[in-house]
């Protein structure tokens, strides 16, 4: 079974974040620089889910949602270009 983590990272002062995925200590994806943030939510459920969404200033782009429980988990449902 492999091990997963994420690191998280955000400046407020540049309204920046940064998010890493690694799998037994080896970077498989990452989303960094991330600008334009306007708010963060951290959200838990009954169920035990803990996790954290990062929304943009902008209306037109959807949250960035790192799961961090049960399971470790980074979506982001970017529209296709000329789509708003």
């Amino acid at each position: 079974m492999q091990a997963i983590s994420v690191l998280f990272s955000i400046d407020p002062a540049a309204g920046e974040a940064y998010i890493s995925l690694y799998a037994d200590g080896e970077e498989i994806t990452y989303i960094r620089r991330l600008r334009r943030l306007g708010r963060l939510s951290v959200e838990r459920g009954r169920s035990g889910y803990e996790g954290l969404k990062l929304w943009f200033s902008e209306d037109y782009k959807e949250p960035v949602v790192l799961q961090t429980k049960p399971t470790i988990r980074l979506s982001w449902d970017v529209k296709p270009l000329g789509e708003w």
